[in-house]
């Protein structure tokens, strides 16, 4: 073949042989190994958003979508409606806590906090065509929560429905905005509360369906180094009779040990960054809490059977006022982000403790001058 040929067909080449014809990335089928970067960022940005898909059109695989949404920045999981996972990409197997292995083995209601939340959702997807919205409770590997706000669509993948589920975690931004709150309640109790009485049985309740515990107690330190409580919700007669005569001592139990500043090596575990003592499993850590001098009777709390204990210091310019202490018979109930907001109030109480005593000073100040004045004999 001449150059002049060659020319004029170029899907030949010069030895006769015919070229083969090549495909440009844009062009390749969407069952493709290899999906193009923009119809990845396209499809998975609807996916992100929750945009329904035309799956019948794609005509792509598990594998498929797997790869396609395993880098996108939200969690997105792939089901059945009967809670087969067909696929989970990293974002939301970092949420989860738990390997790709582990994410396929496991059925999707296995992540929720309460399984039938799932069946909830499902309901919903099948009645209104889609969830938007939704606030819900999932369960980490190690057990702990994680608040998500979900979405779901139903998308065709052959000739099966499945869920496309969407979860953001919002848990920092819900525990911020709930402690804000707090912190607000609080200072408006403050206001409405003519005594001190009054306003710290107000906190107590607060507290109580706050940190959703059974049983809380702001206890003052009085002058004989006894800490009895100045209002108290839940706590059984018999316990608060047997903490009457509590005091704190350095050689005490750890609770003690650490709220007087002399704590042991093994009490680290159970101090917060901000002097709070506390512990989620008590009754298995009953016997390092309970080393007491010998003659000392059983602590009061272990024979209650609280199994989760907390005791935050309440301080006002540095000096020891009192605690607020919060206790329930069920393990784990007091998560990092409860302890941070309980130390966070203590000195809002201490100032309004502090207040209060100063007012009390001064009340008992004018009322003893006075008897003295109408005592005097002078005109």
């Amino acid at each position: 073949m001449n150059r002049r040929t060659a020319q004029r067909n170029p899907g030949h080449m010069a030895d006769g042989n015919r070229k083969k014809p090549t495909r440009r990335s844009a062009d390749r089928p969407p069952d493709s190994p290899h999906p193009p970067p923009a119809a990845q960022l396209q499809i998975a940005q609807l996916l992100a958003k929750g945009v329904p898909l035309a799956a019948k059109s794609l005509k792509v695989s598990v594998n498929f979508y797997r790869r396609l949404v395993e880098k996108v920045p939200v969690g997105i999981a792939i089901s059945t409606r009967v809670g087969q996972v067909l696929a989970m990409n990293r974002q939301l197997r970092d949420m989860a806590g738990i390997s790709l292995d582990e994410a396929t083995h496991t059925p999707a209601s296995a992540f929720y906090a309460n399984p039938r939340e799932r069946k909830r959702l499902v309901r919903q997807l099948q009645q209104c065509g889609r969830v938007a919205g939704a606030k819900v409770d999932f369960k980490r590997k190690d057990g702990s929560r994680l608040l998500g706000l979900v979405r779901a669509e139903e998308i065709v993948l052959g000739r099966e429905k499945v869920m496309v589920t969407t979860v953001q975690d919002i848990t920092l931004q819900e525990q911020a905005e709930k402690a804000v709150g707090g912190v607000a309640e609080l200072l408006r109790l403050f206001t409405l509360k003519r005594s001190r009485q009054d306003y710290l049985e107000a906190v107590v309740r607060f507290l109580r369906d706050w940190c959703a515990c059974r049983c809380v107690g702001i206890r003052l330190l009085g002058v004989d180094g006894r800490v009895p409580y100045a209002a108290q919700v839940g706590f059984g007669r018999t316990f608060l009779q047997q903490e009457i005569e509590c005091v704190f001592r350095p050689d005490g139990c750890a609770c003690a040990r650490i709220l007087t500043g002399n704590p042991r090596p093994e009490d680290l575990r159970h101090r917060s960054r901000g002097g709070t003592f506390f512990c989620n499993e008590a009754l298995r850590f009953a016997t390092e809490l309970g080393r007491m001098p010998r003659g000392s009777v059983p602590l009061a709390c272990i024979s209650a059977g609280y199994q989760s204990l907390a005791q935050t210091p309440i301080r006002y310019h540095g000096r020891l006022l009192g605690t607020i202490q919060l206790a329930d018979p069920r393990p784990n109930r007091f998560p990092p982000e409860t302890i941070r907001f309980v130390e966070s109030v203590a000195p809002l109480l201490g100032e309004a403790i502090q207040r209060s005593e100063t007012e009390e000073s001064l009340r008992q100040s004018e009322v003893r001058f006075r008897s003295m004045f109408e005592r005097h004999n002078a005109v």
